[in-house]
């Protein structure tokens, strides 16, 4: 009997550490970090544009797909303002969140960032997606 042979879609669905699963948890990360900060910058409170920021950069999978490793900002604070800006100015930046977000400050302070994965993608996908499941079944 002839083996059917696997899609390369059913290939990455299978692989808990492929590109689909780290795509996944980068999205639904970037939601999740949204929905905390009710899609609006921490810094000048607009709501255009926003993008979320790493704090500890996303190539140290450690912290790739930590809550804690993230600040909601717009794109000018994100990326392109020459005064405050993670990007460009982040000497700046990082006075800026040390008086206005100390405990993340005080939690970068005590990371220990690592290229090392902590777990795979798809278990992170997983722990984000029970994260997001809790965030939408919140009645007010």
């Amino acid at each position: 009997m002839k083996r059917k042979r696997k899609s390369n879609l059913q290939k990455k669905k299978e692989d808990p550490n492929s590109s689909l699963w780290k795509r996944k948890s980068d999205r639904l990360w970037s939601k999740l970090v949204a929905l905390s900060y009710n899609n609006k910058c921490a810094i000048c409170n607009t709501s255009d544009f926003t993008q979320a920021h790493h704090l500890i950069p996303r190539e140290m999978y450690s912290h790739r797909h930590d809550l804690n490793n993230a600040i909601l900002l717009c794109c000018s604070h994100h990326k392109y303002s020459f005064q405050l800006s993670a990007h460009r100015a982040a000497a700046e930046f990082f006075k800026w969140l040390i008086k206005n977000y100390p405990e993340k400050w005080e939690w970068l302070l005590q990371q220990q960032p690592s290229k090392q994965q902590s777990s795979t993608f798809k278990e992170s996908f997983l722990r984000l997606e029970i994260e997001y499941s809790k965030c939408i079944n919140v009645t007010y």
